[in-house]
Order: structure tokens, then sequence, then C-alpha cells
């Protein structure tokens, strides 16, 4: 499907590199601070490459303050396109549109649900034998499937 311009993921890389430093370096609004390190994961490129998707999350911060420092982001927007154009030595900076990505997060908690889970069956023991039977598909049809099997679900 990427029959589209070849250029265009190397552009949104790059994209991707330079605002990451321009962050860094030429904001410096609390609301994006207290938020955490700032992170850009992900940065798609329209067609004609007018409009870049930049998809940030942020870590080691206050979780709470995420949606405030995209708005920050947001309204800094404007101010990053003329700087990230020169960096790159583009002839029209594209549009630049903060979304945050909550991907990442949505996975360490998953992780941590896994952890956590794997961490009780460890502290549980071995399994019983009584319910290793009554889950063996030797026993599914041995007349055990009424009230046991609907407790079980």
């Amino acid at each position: 499907m990427s029959s589209g311009n070849p250029r265009r993921p190397r552009v949104a890389q790059a994209i991707r590199e330079a605002l990451a430093d321009l962050i860094r370096d030429e904001l410096s609004d609390p609301r994006i601070t207290k938020a955490g390190f700032v992170s850009i994961n992900h940065v798609e490129l329209n067609k004609d490459m007018g409009v870049a998707h930049v998809y940030v999350a942020f870590y080691g911060g206050d979780d709470r303050l995420a949606e405030t420092a995209v708005k920050a982001l947001v309204r800094a927007a404007a101010k990053l396109r003329g700087p990230l154009g020169r960096s790159l030595s583009l002839q029209r900076a594209p549009e630049i549109r903060f979304q945050h990505d909550q991907s990442g997060e949505f996975g360490m908690r998953l992780s941590e649900i896994i952890r956590h889970d794997e961490d009780l069956r460890t502290k549980a023991g071995p399994l019983d034998e009584d319910t290793g039977d009554g889950e063996s598909s030797e026993d599914s049809g041995s007349g055990n499937s009424g009230p046991g099997a609907s407790g079980d679900a």
C-alpha cells in the first residue's frame, strides 16, 4: 500500500528527529516539562506532506498532566513550524498536529497486569490434581459438564 511518495517516510523520520530536538531545546512551557519526558512515537504525513500528525507520549511524569501537555504542544505547533522547515530545508513546512499516543502506556499497564498474575500463580504453587483433571479434554464428556461446567465459566 505504500505505493505513494517514497520520500514521505524519510521526511516523516526527519520531522520526528527534528521535532524532538526543537521541543527539548526551544520549548520551556512548564505544562510540558511537568508531564515528563516527551517521546515522539510516530509521525504520519498526508499525501502532499502538508500536514504532519505527530503522536507523542510522556514518561516519568504525572500521567494526569499529559492531556494538558498535549494542549500546550498544540498551541506551540505554529512556533515550531518555521524552525522545523528551516532545519530540514523544506520549501513548505507541514502543519503540525500533535496527538497523545497512549499505546505505550497501555502496553506498560498490560505488562504490569501479566507480571502481577504470574506472581500470584507462583505464590499459589502447583495446580491441584482436581483442578487439572476438571480442565482436561478427556473429562469433557464424562458427565461432569453439568453444574460444575457452568461454575467454571
